[in-house]
């Protein structure tokens, strides 16, 4: 009975009273999957507050706009900085340019001044004008290098009015092609050694008097390193605790005595072609007697303007003093003088000159010499234009490292003279002392002589130059 009651009720209706229809559980299903909207804004909060979602509020809003502000500030101020360095750097760019060229107008004026000298001088005298011009266009080349062109031409120019220089007797003059002073030297006797009671070495001794027959030639400097790229145009000396030793007029150093013998066979090859070398003369290297003769320039002392070195020979001779041997850490000596004003090698001719006119024959650099190194030389070759022609074995000391020695059994050259790193002692008139004809050292260079060919004639136990003095050339027979 109760199922047909419910049979008669679907048919009314279709739905079976107590059932859900489908409909409604679709819907109900919908609405509990779907979440209410107040529980999506806390979902929504909660993943903002996970990936740090900044809450949209008045306050927020300042504070972006505050650190935008800030920002503009800050890159107005950085501008402002980048402008005014600019400016500084551009001003001091102009102010450095302003020198350079106030400079180099200095030059040309003084330049400009000298031509007219030379101009109205005449021989010796005006090639001395010559040389200061020389100095003033390298002057000039190092301050415009962006012309190096122009200063080369001038250069050129100002070396032509030297071709009339010539060695005559008597008469100083300058090599044409290399701009060398040279000065001359007559012939005469001298004491070549050291004294007895004089603090030296035992090569030094027996003291002679020694005769150089003939008169000669010598420069008035050490070969500098202008002179020297003629020959050699990458010559480059690098700087020695933070000194330079490459200026245009330091002497060269970092030279072999092969090298300087080079130079003066280019220097024979070039004056003999012009016809301005005398007959039997030849630049070369001077002998170790020749050297001295010259250095002592009529002196018979320790050093050629006295006994002791002290604050007078510091305005003769640039060697180790006081100052520089603190700030290399070398030894001291009590001679020393506290400053002669540089620590490694001088501009030549800084200092006071000996009674000849030469410059830095204490001092400044080593000079070779053409002898080769004998420690008894003295007892064994002639008194008479002396030479050392023939090779001798001994003890030649060496550096590892600038006044850092040890000694070695070889054949030497003989050095003298003494350089900016030596003690007084070993700066003096007699001193001697010898390298490998191959060293290379900061402290060696060279100076040139213009004198006789060297002939060897075998007379006892050493040797000498033909005591026949060659006929030097005069005024009026200016030579082949």
């Amino acid at each position: 009975m109760a199922d047909e009651e419910k049979k008669a009720d679907r048919g009314k209706s279709g739905i079976v009273p107590g059932a859900v229809s489908d409909d409604k559980d679709r819907k109900d299903e919908a609405l509990k999957k779907k979440p209410s909207a107040k529980h999506a804004d806390h979902k929504f909060k909660i993943e903002a507050r996970m990936f740090q979602i900044p809450s949209y509020s008045k306050n927020a809003d300042k504070d972006r706009l505050l650190r935008k502000k800030i920002v503009r500030i800050a890159s107005a101020v950085i501008i402002l900085i980048v402008i005014l360095l600019f400016t500084a750097y551009h001003f001091d760019n102009v102010k450095k340019e302003k020198i350079v060229k106030d400079r180099i107008s200095e030059v040309e004026s003084n330049i400009g001044k000298l031509f007219g000298s030379i101009e109205s001088k005449r021989d010796y005298d005006r090639y001395q004008d010559v040389l200061k011009v020389l100095a003033w266009i390298d002057r000039g080349s190092n301050l415009d290098a962006d012309n190096s062109e122009k200063w080369g031409e001038l250069r050129t120019k100002y070396l032509k009015y030297l071709n009339d220089s010539l060695p005559v007797e008597g008469l100083n003059f300058v090599v044409p092609n290399v701009a060398v002073d040279m000065v001359y030297i007559p012939k005469g006797k001298f004491s070549m050694g050291r004294k007895s009671d004089e603090k030296g070495g035992k090569d030094e001794i027996p003291r002679r008097t020694v005769s150089i027959s003939y008169n000669f030639w010598i420069a008035r400097t050490e070969f500098t390193n202008i002179q020297l790229r003629q020959y050699y145009p990458e010559h480059i000396t690098r700087e020695w605790h933070e000194c330079s030793l490459d200026g245009s007029y330091q002497p060269a150093v970092m030279v072999d005595w092969h090298i300087a013998m080079k130079c003066c066979e280019e220097i024979n090859y070039m004056e003999r072609k012009a016809g301005r070398i005398p007959k039997d003369y030849e630049y070369r290297l001077p002998t170790e007697a020749e050297w001295e003769y010259a250095c002592r320039a009529g002196t018979d002392t320790v050093y050629y303007w006295g006994d002791t070195f002290g604050d007078i020979g510091v305005q003769y001779a640039n060697i180790r003093d006081m100052k520089s041997a603190r700030f290399l850490n070398w030894k001291e000596e009590k001679d020393m003088p506290a400053s002669d004003g540089n620590v490694v090698s001088a501009v030549v001719g800084s200092y006071k000159p000996n009674a000849f006119g030469l410059y830095d024959m204490s001092g400044n650099v080593w000079e070779w010499c053409w002898d080769w190194y004998n420690p008894t030389a003295y007892k064994e070759i002639p008194d008479i234009n002396p030479v050392q022609s023939k090779p001798v074995v001994s003890d030649i000391e060496m550096t590892s490292a600038y006044d850092r020695r040890y000694t070695v059994q070889s054949v030497g050259r003989v050095i003298r003279g003494g350089s900016w790193g030596n003690i007084p002692e070993e700066c003096r008139s007699a001193k001697r002392s010898s390298a490998v004809p191959e060293l290379k050292n900061l402290g060696i260079g060279f100076r040139i002589v213009l004198a006789p060919k060297i002939v060897i004639r075998t007379k006892g136990k050493g040797e000498n130059i033909s005591e026949e003095p060659p006929v030097l050339p005069s005024e009026s027979a200016p030579g082949e």
